[in-house]
């Protein structure tokens, strides 16, 4: 009986002496999820603006080590606010959602795709020049228009913008190329896909 009580009150001991331990784990698994969370839209459940632009900037340090090509494309929806106004906000984010899904579907894993803010769109595309990028872009631009969404009776496009990391480029730069070769595309009669050109030498 001594040694049966002895036995238990170790037991109590290592468990006591664990929930600490036990503690903290539970305390660091909350915090990656708080962590993830504020990097995560909660509509599309893609990146946000923060989330894409660590990437971006993760992947510039990567570039800078190993010279491999590295593309961003600024995706976004054509007369999306007519959506809204005709067909209302709860059928608007049912087509943002959906476009989020085939996003993700359409990318590699090791891709980012982000929801940049409203019905703009980002991919961070490692090792990918911009012709690839480009192929990738127009894959999902005819997705998009494809895509069903419930009470949404008509189809709806999008319009992209292609640029390729250069030289010492900041973030800020690259992203500012890519939405001005999407700008032109919306001014081209939207869905399509522009290539924007390499930066001249202030950039």
């Amino acid at each position: 009986r001594l040694t049966n009580e002895l036995a238990t009150t170790n037991r109590e001991a290592v468990r006591r002496a664990r929930e600490p331990e036990r503690a903290l784990a539970r305390l660091h698994a909350a915090n990656e999820v708080i962590e993830k969370l504020a990097r995560t839209d909660s509509l599309t459940l893609l990146a946000n603006r923060r989330g894409v632009e660590e990437a971006i900037a993760h992947e510039r340090d990567r570039v800078e080590r190993t010279s491999e090509p590295l593309s961003v494309v600024a995706l976004d929806l054509d007369l999306f606010k007519r959506v809204n106004d005709t067909w209302g906000h709860a059928v608007g984010d049912r087509l943002l959602s959906a476009v989020g899904e085939a996003l993700r579907a359409g990318v590699r894993p090791y891709d980012v795709a982000a929801r940049a803010g409203g019905e703009e769109f980002l991919l961070v595309l490692p090792a990918t020049s911009r012709e690839r990028a480009s192929d990738v872009a127009e894959r999902l631009r005819a997705r998009v228009a494809q895509l069903a969404v419930e009470g949404l009776p008509e189809r709806v496009t999008a319009s992209a913008g292609v640029a390729e990391h250069a030289g010492r480029e900041t973030t800020e730069a690259l992203l500012s190329r890519a939405d001005a070769a999407l700008y032109e595309a919306k001014r081209l009669g939207r869905n399509r896909v522009v290539l924007a050109p390499p930066p001249g030498p202030a950039a």
